[in-house]
């Protein structure tokens, strides 16, 4: 009957993970992404999962052990059935699969008196729960949650049986606890110990069994007669060696011996079952701890050298997203956003400030520390969030973020910074810097270069077709601004040739007639752009148009502008494009995107550069629905609040 029960359950349970398996994917993004999203469930639905996993283990494993007369079988069966009415009922689950859990339940509930078709029922029941826990997971967590549900049923009948095996599979159980500790995280001991819901959740599910394990290896050693399980008076489905049902058991002693014998007797017994029902307690709540797991984000990102650190901070229950830039020690700049809210972003200009994409940002007041040194949040222009600068020690494992009402640590790790130039990171050009890094994490690369420490030969290319086309167009004369960044001063460098070359002048002061093109980095572009627009409010100004280098498509810096042109070697409104920029708005509500990251993200994927073309940026609120355009009330758009589209064909 033993190799029956492990055949049926062996084989339940390689069905079940061929099943998942074959209907789950792993998904396409990076894991830093998934520390941000968890179960899109709320408290309620969650809580009724757990009340229906847990009750149903406690249906499904004690009669799969031999123990079907157990107490507790009957009420959990109700709990169980009203759970699975429960969570269809809040649209967790479809009927079909509620009722289908309720007939498996009742089933048991029914087949409990026949061993055979009572342990085939719970085997399948068993095989339910686990589905239930692992059917929100992928990969290795999927398989891993499974065994453990699987397992967890298991121990969790033999303890109420108060079987000597009972142990075993509580050890492995912890055993399966510390594999998915290992393989999930969380990996830092911050985290672990309650940096992050997760933490105090894994450690529950690891520590629970082991503790079950040990309640049950001392009910095992406490002596005496009495049974321990949780068996109803009229059990008889485990007759004692004596001849008597284990629960007369005590009454035989206390008739046929010495009372002064018996009564140690008895409180050892009572003593016995008392920790064999804090064991069970322990086992379900190690249960409900791998069911909640699936609710909750996945392990945040663990610090590394050279590749920038994105995590989630909680500070008295205020949600934010953290960015730390590679750091050898010394000024290393870090960016503070608001976490994803529930509620719809603000996308107005107003709400905007001129600084981000269109969400509050988090106000004044919070700051970061480490080793001493301590540096406040503000927003800098044309970036996204608030950012600081601070000087970290050398020999700094962590860093103190504080804001209104707490504080949280973050782990860090101090090293070489990879391709990013520390110099450029700490400077003017370090919030593009760090979007680039954070492009080139999310594609799950390990590391790029500054982009303003080199004009690429894309945007070499960009710039020199723009210029060109500019002049077919008509354009008088250009003005250029930039700034001291090496891409600027080649970018500078190849419009005067490539102007030269085709006849364009080149203003050596702005004239009305001019086309104005910015060639300079974020912060300076937004200056530039936000002089410009009051100016023309009172004078002509640049009447030729408003242009920009490719790399300042981001609405940090459009938004400052009325009406501008940029060349581009993608378009914003195709399905990867606004892939890209969704993807972001997981991690913070303030989410920017730009050609910069998104460039740094598609080379990770086998991108190949598109064709050049211009394209037009109006940052003022078109009528819905009219195509091309990128509305701020649509996930994916590059310019919340105004529209961003093609004016020209491929370049050429």
């Amino acid at each position: 009957m033993t190799l029956l029960i492990a055949g049926l359950l062996g084989l339940a349970t390689v069905i079940a993970l061929v099943g998942l398996i074959a209907t789950s994917a792993t998904p396409a993004v990076s894991p830093v992404v998934l520390s941000f999203v968890g179960s899109a469930a709320g408290v309620g639905p969650v809580l009724a999962r757990v009340l229906l996993v847990v009750a149903s283990a406690l249906v499904a494993g004690p009669v799969l052990v031999g123990a079907p007369r157990v107490r507790v079988v009957a009420p959990a069966a109700g709990v169980a059935i009203t759970a699975a009415a429960v969570t269809a009922g809040i649209g967790d689950a479809a009927w079909w699969a509620a009722l289908a859990h309720a007939a498996l339940v009742g089933a048991v509930l029914v087949l409990r008196s026949f061993p055979t078709a009572g342990r085939v029922a719970s085997v399948l029941l068993t095989v339910a729960v686990a589905v239930e826990i692992a059917i929100v997971r992928w990969g290795a967590a999927m398989v891993l949650e499974l065994l453990a549900a699987v397992v967890l049923v298991v121990a969790l009948g033999l303890t109420v049986r108060a079987s000597r095996y009972a142990v075993i599979a509580s050890a492995a159980a912890t055993a399966l606890g510390v594999v998915l500790l290992v393989v999930e995280g969380p990996w830092t001991v911050s985290d672990l110990l309650g940096g992050t819901a997760r933490g105090p959740v894994v450690l529950a599910q690891l520590l629970l069994p082991l503790l079950a394990g040990a309640l049950s290896l001392a009910a095992a050693h406490t002596s005496g007669a009495g049974n321990a399980s949780l068996l109803a008076p009229s059990d008889s489905s485990a007759p004692s060696s004596g001849g008597g049902t284990p629960a007369t058991h005590d009454v035989v002693s206390l008739a046929s011996g010495d009372s002064s014998d018996a009564l140690p007797a008895r409180g050892r017994a009572t003593r016995r079952r008392e920790l064999v029902r804090v064991a069970a307690g322990a086992l379900g709540l190690g249960l409900a701890a791998v069911a909640v797991l699936g609710a909750l984000p996945t392990s945040p990102q663990s610090p590394e050298p050279g590749r920038l650190l994105v995590r989630p901070v909680t500070v008295a229950g205020q949600s934010m997203a953290l960015f730390v830039a590679p750091t050898a020690g010394g000024p290393t700049l870090i960016r503070l956003s608001s976490a994803p809210s529930d509620g719809p972003p603000s996308h107005s200009m107003g709400a905007m400030g001129g600084m981000h994409g269109g969400h509050d940002m988090p106000g004044a007041g919070w700051s970061i520390a480490a080793g001493g040194q301590d540096a406040t949040f503000a927003p800098r222009d044309g970036a996204p969030g608030r950012w600081a600068l601070l000087d970290v020690p050398a020999d700094t494992r962590e860093l103190t973020l504080t804001g209104p009402g707490g504080t949280a640590t973050v782990p860090v790790v101090i090293g070489p910074t990879g391709p990013a130039d520390p110099a450029v990171l700490a400077g003017p050009d370090g919030p593009e810097c760090a979007d680039a890094l954070l492009g080139d994490l999310l594609g799950g690369g390990r590391g790029v270069a500054c982009p303003s420490t080199a004009l690429s030969p894309a945007d070499a290319r960009a710039l020199t077709l723009a210029v060109t086309d500019l002049r077919g167009r008509g354009l008088p004369s250009l003005f250029l601004v930039g700034d001291d960044s090496p891409r600027s001063r080649a970018a500078d460098a190849l419009v005067r040739d490539t102007a030269a070359r085709i006849g364009l002048p080149v203003s050596a002061a702005p004239t009305p007639d001019d086309g104005l093109l910015v060639t300079s980095g974020w912060a300076q572009a937004r200056r530039t752009l936000t002089g410009t627009t009051e100016q023309a409010t009172r004078t002509p100004t640049f009447t030729g148009g408003v242009f920009l280098a490719p790399w300042l498509l981001t609405s940090g810096v459009l938004s400052a502008g009325a009406s501008t042109m940029l060349p581009l070697g993608f378009t914003p409104q195709e399905a990867e494009p606004r892939g890209y920029a969704a993807l972001l708005t997981t991690i913070s509500d303030d989410a920017a995107p730009s050609s910069s990251g998104y460039l740094a993200w598609a080379r990770e994927q086998g991108r190949p550069d598109g064709d050049v073309r211009l394209f037009g940026a109006a940052t003022i609120d078109v009528m819905p629905g009219m195509p091309g355009m990128n509305h701020g009330d649509r996930a994916g758009a590059w310019l919340p609040g105004g529209a961003l589209v093609p004016m020209s064909g491929p370049l050429s």
